[in-house]
């Protein structure tokens, strides 16, 4: 089922509700000058939008949310000992081609004990001292990794990394659900001089409440020195 995304309308009106810029007991998406001449459409869409990045961007970097799969695709091929593509946050995981002449990608192995200096001899598997190399068909050596920072280390024939990111458009992109969070981030804001009322520093503080626990980032598995 496909997740609802913020309404930027919507957001806009609640927006324009919390700081009196529309006549009383009104729902209005719009800001007439006429009713707040220090605001206007524009500078609250970009306002939105650029609290709605934050949302976005700290749900894509966050491992194990469960919208971060709005902001998930595999990446190209990395070749061993690359750098994985600009991304946000570790991947998600990371998939190995075992074989040169396999079709299908699987999981990576990680195995906290071995080091990049294991997996470059089991590559090298000098004088076959491991059997068949590691990018053979059956080979007991392929598809383990190693990711050292943003390096990737791995046995097989080729990997891939299931990795986040986030493009600003012109619409919100966070979900629906959030839509309190996004409205108290935008609102903090959003303040001028001459806006009161105890409410508004309640809802912004709920906001960033919220948006610092969202931030919380558990290290992945294979995060670890070299």
């Amino acid at each position: 089922m496909p997740i609802t995304r913020c309404t930027l309308a919507t957001v806009r009106g609640r927006l324009i509700a919390a700081v009196n810029a529309a006549p009383a007991a009104t729902w209005a998406t719009t800001i007439s000058s006429t009713n707040d001449n220090r605001r206007n459409d524009t500078e609250l869409d970009n306002i939105i939008l650029a609290e709605d990045a934050r949302i976005c961007s700290a749900i894509a970097k966050k491992r194990g949310h469960g919208y971060r799969s709005l902001f998930l695709a595999l990446s190209a091929s990395i070749t061993h000992g690359s750098e994985l593509p600009d991304s946000l946050g570790t991947p998600e995981y990371i998939l190995i081609k075992h074989a040169t002449g396999d079709t299908e990608y699987r999981p990576g192995l990680h195995d906290p004990s071995l080091s990049v200096g294991d997996i470059n001899r089991w590559r090298a598997n000098v004088d076959s001292r491991y059997g068949a190399a590691h990018d053979a068909t059956g080979s007991v050596l392929s598809g383990y990794f190693r990711l050292i920072s943003r390096q990737l280390f791995y046995t097989g024939s080729d990997a891939k990394a299931q990795i986040a990111n986030f493009t600003r458009t012109g619409a919100c992109q966070a979900p629906e659900t959030l839509e309190a969070m996004l409205l108290g981030l935008s609102l903090g804001s959003a303040l001028k001089e001459g806006d009161s009322g105890p409410f508004i520093n309640t809802l912004v503080a709920d906001a960033r409440d919220e948006y610092a626990d969202l931030l919380k980032v558990e290290p992945a598995p294979w995060e670890q020195a070299a």
